[in-house]
């Protein structure tokens, strides 16, 4: 049996119209297959970074709760960029060191909670996107209480592990 007859059953000679129309049923359908696959493995790829995400947000929430700067900067990448309020952009993971370091040694926090509210991921990029809520302990002077949001912005590096590369906060309390 020839590949012509076995897929274009009664066909006495090769007839494109008949195999074009077999053809452009049946690539799609076998595309369908492949796609489905790669689909599930990408859904499976995926639920694997949110976890691997939410695990490190956990444990930069839990440093930052102890005021332990390295812990908290473990996952950052050494190009990451920090975005916070009243100060310019940080930029490399010296700079942010330095400045969570300087914050951590002014103040500390009490009743830490941070919450992951999404973690989007496409491809090697994932989004997470939460809120927070902390009382604010100065060296000198009154607790402050303060709530807000955050995204972090994490790239999966050549090994896999997961790192934040850009990070954006801001107090939902209004300037003073």
């Amino acid at each position: 049996m020839t590949l012509r007859s076995r897929f274009c059953p009664g066909a006495s000679r090769f007839d494109w119209p008949k195999c074009f129309l077999c053809g452009s049923i049946l690539a799609p359908v076998l595309l369908l297959g492949c796609a489905a696959t790669n689909t599930s493995e990408l859904a499976s790829d995926s639920a694997a970074a949110r976890r691997q995400i939410q695990t490190a947000a956990d444990r930069i929430w839990a440093a930052v709760a102890r005021t332990d700067a390295a812990t908290a900067l473990a996952d950052y990448d050494d190009d990451a960029i920090l975005l916070g309020p009243g100060t310019p952009m940080l930029q490399g993971k010296p700079a942010i060191t330095k400045y969570i370091t300087d914050v951590f040694g002014a103040i500390s926090f009490r009743d830490v909670v941070g919450t992951v509210t999404d973690i989007t991921v496409s491809g090697n990029l994932g989004v997470e996107t939460g809120t927070y809520s902390w009382t604010i302990i100065p060296a000198a002077g009154s607790p402050v209480p303060d709530k807000g949001k955050y995204i972090h912005v994490w790239a999966r590096s050549s090994d896999g592990t997961w790192k934040v590369i850009r990070y954006m906060v801001n107090s939902d309390a209004p300037p003073q």
